[in-house]
């Protein structure tokens, strides 16, 4: 649903600065958001 598609958004959106800010790699946000679409907002 909508509500879905703009959590992934958000979670995106945070991941990315975890990558620029060195907090995670692209691999693990790209597992994380394979996994489960509430891992990055719980870490």
């Amino acid at each position: 649903g909508v509500n879905g598609s703009a959590v992934n958004v958000v979670n995106l959106l945070l991941g990315a600065e975890k990558i620029r800010s060195g907090e995670m790699t692209i691999e693990e946000l790209e597992r994380a958001m394979f996994n489960n679409s509430e891992f990055i907002l719980k870490h």
